[in-house]
């Protein structure tokens, strides 16, 4: 079974008891690094077209130049916006699990969590996920074993989603999968990544 949730991307929309009840306005701070990086070619700059589609944004001119920013106070309430969407988001994984709990599936079941691209939230000045700066590229995979990973496991691995494929099935008890040809055009089944149960 596959779900997919569309949230925390814009427009950063959610009950509003997530925002009061897990973000009071107080506990909400500005970003460590307001700035672009020292000598950054202009080529790793790119305004910020997602904000820009919507008319309140574009009303306050984001098309966000190099080194400028939003207001302190807009700052802090798209960041608020953006975990209140992120919490929601959390608590319909929530859901789902819960399901698999009652219906006696959690042991026998195993949970992959994936999330496409990191997001700037004033950092470097940048409102979006596209650059190449790191915490553009961050992005979440998580994976849950169960009799593995109960009690969780980290590593500092290098990982990439291809890695997701392979784990999955041997994670399933379906064995390995054998490593794709340079050329696999006419090859039945193959991977490209690496498990990461070992």
């Amino acid at each position: 079974m596959a779900v997919g949730y569309r949230k925390p991307h814009l427009p950063f929309v959610f009950p509003e008891s997530f925002m009061e009840h897990y973000y009071p306005k107080d506990s909400i701070q500005l970003p460590a690094n307001p700035y672009a990086p020292v000598n950054m070619p202009t080529i790793a700059w790119r305004g910020c077209r997602e904000l820009n589609k919507y008319a309140d944004m574009r009303a306050l001119n984001t098309s966000c130049p190099i080194n400028s920013s939003l207001s302190d106070q807009f700052t802090l309430d798209l960041r608020r916006a953006y975990y209140s969407a992120v919490s929601w988001m959390d608590s319909l994984i929530g859901e789902v699990i819960a399901e698999l709990d009652s219906l006696g599936l959690s042991n026998k079941t195993v949970i992959s969590f994936v999330g496409d691209h990191g997001y700037q939230l004033g950092e470097h000045g940048k409102w979006g996920k596209n650059t190449n700066f790191e915490i553009g590229t961050h992005a979440p995979m998580m994976i849950h074993i169960p009799g593995i990973t109960d009690h969780g496991i980290a590593t500092d691995q290098l990982t990439e989603f291809v890695d997701l494929y392979p784990t999955v099935v041997e994670a399933a008890g379906l064995g390995s999968i054998p490593l794709c040809p340079e050329n696999s055009v006419h090859t039945k089944l193959c991977r490209d990544g690496t498990s990461l149960v070992p």
